[in-house]
């Protein structure tokens, strides 16, 4: 399949047996090449198909990892869909996605909103431990442009990190390290 001219149930049909990191790899080259299987990648990610929303999402990562800036412009209405979204694999896939980000080229409202957002999911005990990870990734940055909200960023570390998974302690520890230097 080297046409990236490829229909919409041909991409549904190659995201439900996507099985490896090379089919994701060929899927982001052809998400690359044609805006329309970018557009699909976008608007599966956010339906509410568990399989076909991962998948999708998945494959956005590998974009965002090979091809930085691409979806870009489609990040601030991401953000915005934040909490509409059920799918632990796909809020974790855009959460990462939104971690490698520079927060400053988002608006007022898509920062405020991403705060809330990542607080939220910090804050909850049944988020899974990489979204929480990226949360605190994503706040941190949040705190180099206000630098405000630090101490309570820093708590809800603290309060992660107290009988947390490695991951948790180890990223709170980093994260922490970094917020003291600005608050």
């Amino acid at each position: 399949m080297k046409n990236p001219h490829l229909d919409e149930a041909q991409i549904i049909e190659i995201l439900n047996s996507i099985t490896t990191l090379k089919e994701v790899d060929w899927l982001s080259d052809m998400a690359y090449k044609n805006q329309e299987i970018l557009d699909m990648l976008l608007e599966y990610s956010l339906q509410p198909g568990e399989r076909l929303a991962f998948r999708a999402s998945w494959v956005l990562i590998k974009v965002c990892e090979k091809y930085p800036g691409l979806i870009h412009q489609h990040l601030p209405g991401i953000i915005r869909q934040l909490n509409e979204i059920n799918n632990d694999s796909v809020s974790r896939s855009f959460i990462r996605i939104l971690s490698c980000e520079d927060m400053r080229n988002f608006g007022e409202e898509e920062q405020a909103l991403l705060t809330d957002y990542c607080l939220d999911r910090l804050n909850a005990r049944e988020t899974p431990v990489a979204i929480k990870s990226y949360a605190m990734e994503i706040l941190y940055k949040l705190t180099l442009i206000y630098p405000e909200p630090g101490n309570e960023v820093a708590e809800s570390i603290r309060i992660n990190m107290e009988g947390g998974t490695p991951r948790i302690i180890s990223k709170g520890r980093n994260v922490l390290r970094k917020i003291i230097g600005i608050t």
